[in-house]
């Protein structure tokens, strides 16, 4: 399984916009109650700012706002929380949005004194397919 599958099948599903995004300014439920609505964070529009509850993406609805250097148009979880929290390497971005989703990668130790210590995408990959494998052992 690779990052994207890890991310798809184990973390996102866990995740909404309103978790990733809710350091954005009025920050609510969008009136058709199918996303969330937000002031943009790039032209500071109130309400412009638009992300479907498990959308992976926002983006500002004036369509012109070049709101991400990675996509002009769109925002992803990805993109938002590395900016949020000041993340550059895909490993601690990778913890950082498992810990927003509640996958708590420390239960994956045999012992509850040891302490995981991700080091790479490898190995936090490697733990939340166990994480997944015992969540579905446990149903």
């Amino acid at each position: 399984m690779d990052t994207h599958q890890l991310l798809e099948d184990i973390i996102y599903p866990r995740l909404s916009a309103k978790v990733v995004f809710s350091d954005l300014k009025g920050l609510k439920d969008s009136p058709n109650s199918r996303g969330i609505v937000a002031d943009c964070p790039r032209c500071g529009k109130k309400e412009h700012f638009f992300c479907y509850h498990n959308g992976k993406y926002g983006f500002c609805q004036s369509g012109r706002c070049e709101i991400s250097k990675n996509s002009r148009t769109k925002l992803s979880w990805w993109d938002h929380t590395a900016e949020r929290f000041g993340l550059r390497e895909k490993k601690d971005i990778l913890r950082k949005l498992a810990e927003l989703a509640g996958v708590d990668l420390s239960q994956y130790c045999e012992s509850r004194q040891c302490k995981v210590q991700i080091k790479t995408v490898e190995e936090a990959r490697k733990h939340i397919i166990q994480l997944g494998q015992k969540a579905t052992a446990a149903v």
